[in-house]
């Protein structure tokens, strides 16, 4: 396949181009143009611009609310309930998170629980934006069913992603960015689409039994990572996210590819913000700068290994595209612009 490189405002612009022909304001359009070019600009690209088009796709099939009014909630000094009338998640996902940001300088840590939501794409992004702050951003989300219980072959559980994004001072931040499958849906997909086996381990089929087909993978159950331990991360966040959020839970989140039926996915999810000077004191930066040293200077097993922590290499990765372009498939790009 081949690739072309894109300046990172350049691609900036023709998606909020692309947007605003769609029907969106600048405001909604820019937010989500912010989401996709960062996340391709990091490497994610299994959540970045080729998941645009299905985004479009449903823009076009008015199966988003591009009028959405986001209703809250305070039943607490610090914990708000969002209502996010089924508004792109990117939109909601940021406003909500935004609203964490600002209340957590006020009260020092601040949740918000959202119902009537749609798929927000990598967590990751969000955590992000509070750490850009200087704050410690916590979100997790629940899915469509795609994973079943441990032991079972009925599909009960999503691959509910957790994220947490924790500010340095000299060093890049800790992002930590997982689902509670051993591999995320959309990796799967993306198997499927270019035609290629996924590795053993990943799925079952709908009987119950091994595949490297990544179309009975979809037809059966994703497997939960470190097995009945991911199947408990899944479980706590379906009823964190979903069942306490007032959203739908289990089998009952609406699949984001489907063709007629209006409405939002009903997915759950959740955005904590901590402001961690408040809790540790102002010298927290620098204690954290000596934390990622010590795991930097560790001793690797060997001298061709280079010790990582999460969140380094999306980092290395932002300040490549940032200086050489956003690498892209030439053919996608084609698609969408």
């Amino acid at each position: 396949m081949e690739n072309i490189n894109i300046p990172y405002n350049e691609l900036r612009d023709l998606t909020v181009s692309l947007l605003k022909s769609k029907g969106l304001n600048e405001f909604d359009s820019s937010v989500i143009a912010d989401y996709f070019i960062r996340v391709e600009a990091m490497g994610i690209k299994t959540h970045g611009y080729t998941t645009l088009k299905s985004h479009i796709n449903k823009i076009e099939n008015n199966q988003y609310n591009l009028n959405a009014v986001i209703q809250t909630k305070r039943v607490m000094d610090s914990v708000l309930v969002a209502d996010s009338d089924n508004s792109i998640g990117m939109i909601s996902a940021t406003k909500l998170m935004n609203i964490c940001i600002q209340e957590a300088k006020n009260h020092g840590m601040y949740i918000v629980h959202c119902n009537n939501a749609n798929t927000f794409g990598a967590a990751s992004y969000y955590c992000n934006l509070a750490v850009q702050s200087g704050l410690i951003g916590i979100t997790f989300s629940n899915s469509p069913a795609a994973m079943a219980p441990w032991g079972g072959i009925d599909n009960l559980l999503g691959t509910n992603p957790f994220s947490i994004g924790i500010p340095s001072n000299n060093y890049a931040p800790f992002i930590f960015d997982m689902s509670s499958s051993i591999v995320a849906k959309s990796k799967i997909n993306s198997a499927r689409i270019e035609g290629k086996k996924i590795p053993e381990g990943w799925a079952i089929d709908s009987q119950g039994n091994p595949t490297i087909d990544p179309l009975e993978a979809i037809k059966g159950s994703l497997l939960p990572v470190g097995e009945h331990k991911g199947y408990g991360i899944a479980m706590m966040i379906d009823i964190m996210a979903g069942l306490l959020s007032g959203a739908a839970f289990q089998s009952k989140v609406k699949k984001f590819y489907r063709e007629s039926d209006e409405g939002s996915m009903n997915v759950g999810q959740v955005f904590i913000v901590i402001d961690p000077v408040r809790i540790y004191g102002e010298n927290f930066y620098n204690k954290m700068d000596e934390y990622l040293e010590n795991i930097k200077a560790s001793k690797p097993i060997n001298k061709y290994s280079n010790i990582r922590y999460p969140g380094e290499h999306l980092n290395l990765r932002l300040k490549c595209s940032l200086e050489s372009g956003i690498e892209m498939n030439k053919k996608l790009f084609e698609e969408l612009f």
